[in-house]
């Protein structure tokens, strides 16, 4: 049985080579298959991703996924 139940996906599709969805889109069935409970947010904007964190209640996660370039990482 895993640690982890639900986790809050931030995607960054501007980062690098364009590809955060397609990257989601290739781990999320490893995921779902082991009862994970996800939920995913795209950043649309340059400082999205800390508005994104800053409003998120983190009672209700057991883990924070980032896809992206280390700027995405930075901001959260």
């Amino acid at each position: 049985m895993n640690k982890f139940k639900t986790v809050y996906v931030i995607i960054n599709n501007f980062s690098g080579l364009k590809k955060g969805e397609s990257i989601f889109e290739s781990i999320k069935n490893i995921f779902i298959e082991s009862n994970f409970k996800l939920v995913s947010k795209n950043t649309e904007y340059q400082g999205h991703a800390v508005i994104l964190i800053k409003n998120l209640n983190f009672e209700l996660f057991d883990a924070i996924c980032i896809i992206g370039g280390d700027g995405t990482v930075h901001e959260v």
